[in-house]
């Protein structure tokens, strides 16, 4: 008789596995079937202990054991899966259950499925391999992963590489399945049921090697032997899961990599300076010198601040850029025109008193959609606002719209004589819609597309002008890589564009400076001093916990968290929510030996101590971990 520890795939406990008993033959790693609350799901074994055979030890244990339904074996689930799940569950203080729920497509626990090997296993004793670092342009990245797709599949080896979404991974798919389509498998977890249940069969009964291209379900198909593993376009924050558990999914591709010894590849225009940063920490490798400089084409910075002579209200674009946008449509080219925000302005705000417009049904800060309608929208509530609305403090009527968005730019677009439409595509629309707008676009039937983020891997190359409405309000954000998302922002649009204008009121920044010159090697080099000096990464692993609450529930949350964590010297920051509401956040910067994602020595170690105390805490506190 042996008593079992499992942990139930998806939802389960917070912190410790379930324990039940069998009498049959079960491994670490095995899956089993076990009923919870009357329902039976599928559960991973943590580990395992023999008790005595005396059944009567069973019913005086101090807790109820309950018989183990099934015992399903080593299945897709198991293996470095699993292994992967744990070490990842660890360090994002989450169960291994739950994280491996979030990191295997659902296909896997078809019973169907449940013959298929679980390889790769984990080895007995991974070696950290430094990750390769490839930071150029997109021409050639895609020579080099041809050159390493031959060699891999000379080794009869895979090779997988991963995309942060679905329409990114069809795009690299089409570029580099050309001649190899048989060897090719695209998968996302976006497929229907019947298709995941055949690439996957197609994965694992594969003799030659095949090149896996997808999201991250993508790199964890069982094929024979997987050599090396590509996370593409690393910079994007879309690889972040917005659900608990908060996982990475980057993390998750470099502990897998690390549990079946495949090679580590992370891969940009210009990667993100926590990922290029560990060059000076000794913790990856480049394949060449990394580059920060401008691809040859034009990129001028427009100076919004330069006085006018007339003293007008607020414009997205001055009269040169306007004209220069009129121009290149005259000609029969097209323009693309970038904006950060969705909507009209980034916020509204009472003009007598300076109080935030908000939802008078749930608090919510009130989007502006039409200034001239006076038309507001609520992200919570999904619904318009009667244009009545008046300023919850004083009841002002006065309210001004600040930043730009998407809306104020397309208003402004639609006041001058074009001679075209425009598309538009932006994170409200649906999948289908944006890849309309697009295409329309790319066929010309509309000279301008008019775009947030959303809108970046849709483009086409060699768009005639690209302009950038505005990027100022990265600049306001309270977030340490927020200018860096403005390089990669012009890096991205320089790639795609014969010219590029860029509107700011913030031309001294050392950002537009580096456009100026053509590199942004200066901007990167002082980010890292200044993120060392701060204990930012990639120097310091960030614990953020953050909570709601009353004033009053606040300052004494405070309290007792400054008590808890002293020794680990926390900051507290504080700021205005919903309804009178108050969110809070407390950060602390922790020596990256001290919180690993996988150890790299002896001496790394997860501070147990640590580890404990963010572990007590309630549900209602969210941990991210940096």
């Amino acid at each position: 008789m042996k008593a079992v520890h499992i942990y139930p795939i998806g939802a389960g406990p917070t912190h410790g596995p379930l324990s039940y008993f069998t009498s049959k033959e079960v491994a670490v790693g095995d899956t089993v079937q076990i009923a919870i609350r009357g329902r039976k799901v599928l559960g991973i074994v943590d580990s395992i202990e023999d008790i005595t055979t005396d059944k009567s030890t069973i019913k005086k244990s101090p807790f109820q054991l309950k018989k183990i339904d099934t015992v399903l074996g080593q299945t897709l689930h198991g293996g470095a899966r699993y292994k992967t799940a744990k070490l990842l569950a660890r360090y994002y203080l989450s169960h291994p259950g739950l994280v491996l729920s979030t990191i295997t497509p659902a296909i896997f626990a078809d019973p169907i499925l449940e013959k298929l090997p679980a390889s790769p296993a984990a080895l007995i004793s991974p070696v950290v391999i430094s990750p390769t670092l490839i930071q150029t342009s997109k021409n050639d990245r895609i020579v080099y992963f041809k050159k390493l797709i031959r060699e891999y599949f000379a080794k009869k080896e895979s090779i997988a590489i991963m995309l942060p979404t679905i329409h990114e991974a069809k795009e690299w798919r089409d570029v580099l399945a050309k001649g190899i389509t048989e060897h090719t498998i695209f998968f996302t977890g976006d497929e229907n049921k019947k298709a995941q249940k055949e690439l996957v069969a197609r994965a694992a009964a594969a003799t030659h090697p095949q090149l896996l291209i997808g999201t991250f379900f993508a790199a964890i198909l069982p094929v024979k032997k997987l050599g090396a593993l590509i996370v593409e376009h690393e910079s994007s924050n879309l690889y972040e899961n917005r659900r608990r558990p908060l996982i990475d999914k980057r993390h998750a591709a470099e502990v897998y990599a690390y549990m079946i010894g495949a090679a580590l590849y992370f891969s940009d225009s210009m990667l993100s300076l926590k990922t290029s940063g560990r060059l000076r920490l000794g913790t990856a490798t480049a394949l060449q010198k990394i580059s920060f400089r401008l691809p040859h084409k034009s990129v001028d910075v427009v100076d919004m601040t330069t006085k006018r002579n007339d003293h007008s209200a607020f414009q997205t674009f001055t009269p040169q850029v306007l004209a220069e946008i009129q121009n290149t449509i005259l000609n029969g080219d097209r323009v693309f025109v970038f904006a950060y925000r969705k909507n009209y302005a980034s916020t509204t705000v009472c003009k007598d008193c300076g109080e935030g417009v908000t939802c008078p049904k749930c608090g919510h800060a009130l989007a502006l959609l039409s200034d001239t309608e006076r038309l507001f929208f609520c992200p919570r509530c999904d619904e318009n606002k009667s244009p009545d609305i008046t300023c919850t403090r004083c009841g002002s009527w006065n309210l001004i719209p600040l930043g730009v968005g998407i809306d104020r730019a397309k208003e402004e677009l639609s006041g001058i004589e074009l001679g075209t439409t425009i598309a538009r595509i932006d994170g409200r629309q649906k999948e289908n819609e944006m890849d309309a707008a697009a295409k329309d676009f790319i066929d010309r039937k509309k000279k301008i597309l008019l775009g947030t983020e959303a809108a970046l891997s849709r483009l086409p190359e060699n768009i005639d002008l690209s302009v950038v409405a505005s990027l100022d309000s990265l600049f306001a954000m309270p977030l340490y890589h927020a200018p860096e998302r403005a390089v990669q922002l012009m890096m991205r649009l320089a790639e795609l564009s014969k010219r590029v204008i860029v509107e700011t009121r913030y031309a001294n920044e050392l950002v537009f400076e580096g456009v100026k010159r053509g590199t942004f090697q200066e901007f990167a080099d002082n980010e890292w001093t200044v993120r060392e000096g701060l204990g930012y990464p990639p120097y310091r692993r960030l614990i953020n916990l953050s909570f709601t609450g009353t004033k009053g529930s606040i300052d004494g949350a405070i309290k007792k968290l400054e008590v808890i964590f002293d020794d680990y010297r926390p900051e507290f920051f504080e700021m205005p929510g919903d309804r009178g509401r108050i969110n809070a956040r407390m950060q602390m910067k922790i020596e990256p030996e001290l919180w690993p994602l996988i150890p790299l020595n002896p001496n790394d170690t997860l501070d147990e101590d640590l580890y404990s105390r963010l572990s007590s805490l309630p549900i209602a506190i969210r941990v991210d971990i940096e």
